[in-house]
């Protein structure tokens, strides 16, 4: 083996053009491979960070009539899980809020979890400086406490572990630091900056406040998933029973968190995303086998002269088999540095996303072993049909003078074999890659349904000590407004509970007097509390009736201004304006349209999202997000002023995420976008290694049948005819790949739909403009080679032998 090896190296090294292509060729396939597989399986393989996570389970309340909704609990129903379920062990409680950071420093505004300390046990946390929560820390009038995240320790405090015991204002109330939980810790869906305990109060009786995000337990040992789900209907059908004032239509669901995160969506999405890497690695190797084809002519008779000399044909199998597997891993050892450099790219961008850190892509120790494998197998794959065929040559005819001819006739059905397969196999991932991209770009990049530039946003949450009913709430709304539209360079100013293409829109449950809806049809929509300029600010055009007025304020008839998709659902498109609909509890009369926006953060504008827009008078909340649109359209040059107007009402009051509205929705759909550029590289290199693979075959057959192509102009054949010949070989090639690749297309786009609905079903155009499109490159590849054979002298390719 060692003497193969060696063989190998001087082999590739004195055919140096061959050996780069193949090592190019391969090192940008097996880089893409590598750097997606660092995703999959930080995301996908990887277990997530806690102890025994496989019994570690949700529960959240949710309304049978909304199939996505998950509705928080109350204290009392936390109470009685934690009291009548018999599948777990431990049950803690978890919700999260913001708060505000003032004192020491500049305001900041920080993402606080609320949990009991054994949700802080079951999830595994020990501090590495002070000491952990205990269930006194929850108790009513307990002294107030925190603990904080390790990266907002070093970034805030310098990490400085004195830091223990010192008091913090968070939302002006002291609380005392009393540790530092480990580096990397984190949430499985928060970034957070500190921990709080969660309060909780005994004597809670009104199971209408809903605070509790969901319940967090340790399964018993030996209980299976689906036990703790019908352990937890089983309770929850108890307290429909017991209290239907407020449980009627309620049921609650049990998961364990690895069924949580990632999703069954997010699973399949990113296995189709690595199936089609290493489909267009076959792509590669096709080529590269048809390269290694093209060699195997140059080398033939040196196998032949060995064989006579008495070496076996495995013998020769073997030491092909070799240079092709040497090859194979010089491309993956270029691949995985090419690889290392996505990874850091990619991790750049999903950190953007302020995604969980232990999703992050790695390079570790599988992704390498992932890379190496992959490049191993890939040179047995591109290296077998040309060692089999070199082994199998005609020793006699091979060494006949002249008699290369005798054994071409393999070798070129092996070639065009290879050719078709990758045209079919390119179909097939450029049908379902389409798909996905356009789906993707449209979720990123399409229409919103309003104008994004000069906008300017910025997040505010008001402390519950200096505001904490909805009069004061309101009062700093109106007072804020003003002063923000009186900035220089502001035209308009607004406020609402959430942007566009954010995470968390608010959606809520609807009913329709006198209308039915049936259960294939969803029963709720979006909601967003703004207040009467956010119309005018995004400029979301008004399609009838008004928009909200000052004059909606609390007291006053409930109106709402809904969009065209809210009116399509529940008005069948009827005229929707002066119709009434319940939501939250109370009821609404529509009092003006509007034309639809993607709210949520995955929504396309065929499948747009029912939004009711509710006054910020009749609906404050103490968190809002605030857009302001700039007149000349330079949203940067607003900063300053917005700060102050800000500060000049409430100097401790801190300014979050201010940025410019695209780069909010960039950041949202950051993950979103490395999906969008992988699923596009991946098409375009297919479609260029199709190409490639063409202009390969052609270019060879061209200058094997350079004899025959002159004794054709030598008998009259005129250029055209020559070039015409070469074209129909291409035009043969790429109608014999579309034959195979239609039905593995069809097949694709069949699976993309049932396994993602609407997100991965192609459009009916796509495989019909990727079918012309592998046609035109393949006419494009078989040009080059044509003019070539149309332009050789006759008498000059009647002498070539």
């Amino acid at each position: 083996m060692l003497q193969d090896i060696r063989f190998a190296l001087r082999t590739l090294a004195r055919q140096r053009f061959v050996t780069a292509m193949v090592v190019l060729c391969l090192a940008l396939v097996v880089g893409v491979n590598t750097a997606v597989f660092s995703v999959f399986r930080s995301y996908i393989l990887k277990p997530l960070p806690y102890p025994e996570v496989d019994r570690l389970a949700l529960v959240v309340a949710q309304q049978r009539a909304l199939s996505d909704d998950e509705s928080a609990l109350s204290q009392a129903d936390f109470r009685d899980f934690a009291a009548e379920t018999t599948v777990f062990e431990t049950l803690g409680a978890v919700s999260v809020r913001t708060v505000n950071l003032t004192g020491d420093g500049p305001p900041e505004q920080l993402t606080a979890p609320l949990l009991t300390a054994d949700a802080l046990d079951i999830l595994g946390a020990r501090p590495i400086v002070g000491r952990a929560m205990t269930e006194d820390d929850s108790t009513p009038g307990a002294a107030k406490v925190v603990l904080l995240d390790h990266a907002f320790w070093q970034r805030r405090f310098e990490a400085d572990p004195g830091v223990v015991g010192r008091t913090v204002l968070l939302d002006r109330e002291p609380h005392e630091v009393i540790g530092v939980l480990p580096e990397g810790f984190e949430y499985v869906w928060w970034g957070a900056d500190v921990w709080l305990p969660l309060t909780l109060d005994p004597a809670a009786t009104d199971r209408s406040q809903r605070t509790l995000g969901h319940l967090l337990g340790r399964l018993r040992p030996g209980v299976t998933p689906d036990q703790a789900r019908a352990d937890v209907e089983r309770v929850a059908a108890e307290l429909e029973t017991r209290h239907p004032e407020t449980h009627r239509g309620y049921t609650a669901l049990a998961r364990t968190l690895p069924e949580w995160a990632p999703g069954p969506t997010d699973t399949r999405l990113f296995s189709i995303v690595q199936v089609a890497g290493l489909l267009v690695l076959l792509i590669a190797c096709a080529n590269i086998a048809n390269l290694l084809l093209a060699r195997g002519q140059v080398r033939r008779r040196e196998v032949a002269l060995r064989t006579a000399l008495g070496a076996a044909r495995t013998r020769v199998l073997r030491q092909l088999l070799t240079e092709s597997v040497v090859l194979a891993l010089l491309g993956g050892i270029a691949g995985v540095g090419l690889g290392a450099v996505g990874v850091r790219l990619m991790r750049g961008a999903l950190v953007e996303a302020t995604l969980p850190r232990f999703i992050l892509p790695e390079l570790d120790g599988w992704v390498l072993l992932f890379s190496l494998v992959i490049s191993a197998l890939a040179g047995v794959v591109f290296g077998v049909v040309p060692g089999l065929q070199a082994a199998r040559s005609s020793v006699s005819e091979e060494l006949k003078e002249g008699g290369s001819r005798g054994s071409m006739g393999g070798r070129r059905v092996a070639a065009r074999g290879f050719v078709i397969a990758e045209i079919a196999c390119a179909t097939a991932l450029l049908v379902g890659a389409g798909a996905l991209f356009r789906t993707f770009f449209e979720i990123q990049y399409g229409d919103h349904g309003f104008r994004t530039s000069g906008l300017l946003t910025f997040g505010l949450s008001l402390p519950e000590d200096r505001y904490p009913d909805d009069e004061k709430r309101n009062a700093f709304r109106e007072q804020l407004l003003p002063q923000l539209a009186a900035v220089p360079g502001v035209s308009s100013a607004a406020s609402s509970t959430a942007l566009p293409r954010s995470r968390a829109v608010p959606v809520a449950g609807v009913t329709v007097a006198d209308v039915e809806l049936g259960d294939e049809r969803a029963r709720e929509a979006a909601w967003l509390s703004v207040s009467p300029d956010y119309f005018e600010t995004l400029g979301l055009p008004l399609l009838r009736g008004r928009a909200i007025e000052p004059s909606d304020r609390s007291g006053t008839t409930d109106v709402a201004v809904v969009d065209a998709a809210f009116a399509d659902r529940f008005f069948e498109g009827d005229e929707a304006l002066g119709e009434r609909f319940e939501m939250l509890g109370r009821t609404r009369q529509i009092v003006g349209l509007v034309s639809n926006v993607k709210q949520r953060r995955i929504s396309v504008l065929e499948n747009a999202d029912p939004t009711v827009y509710l006054p910020a008078a009749q609906a404050p909340s103490a968190a809002m997000q605030w857009v302001v649109r700039a007149r000349s359209g330079d949203e940067e040059s607003l900063t300053e002023g917005v700060r102050a107007a800000v500060w000049a009402i409430d100097p401790e009051l801190p300014l979050d995420s201010m940025m410019s509205l695209d780069q909010f929705i960039s950041v949202q759909l950051a993950g979103i976008d490395v999906l969008t550029s992988i699923i596009g590289g991946f098409a375009s290199f297919a479609m260029l290694l199709a190409g490639l693979g063409v202009y390969g075959l052609l270019a060879y057959s061209v200058s094997q049948r350079t004899r025959e192509i002159g004794l054709r102009m030598a008998m009259g054949a005129s250029r055209r005819s020559v070039m015409g010949m070469v074209l129909r070989q291409g035009l043969m090639l790429a109608g014999a790949g579309l034959l195979f690749g239609v039905p593995m297309a069809w097949g694709v786009s069949r699976l993309l739909a049932a396994m993602l609905g609407p997100l991965g079903a192609p459009p009916p155009s796509l495989l019909p403009a990727i079918a012309l499109g592998l046609v035109v490159v393949t006419m494009l590849a078989s040009l080059l080679p044509a003019r070539r054979a149309a332009m050789l002298p006759p008498l000059s390719a009647l002498r070539v032998e």
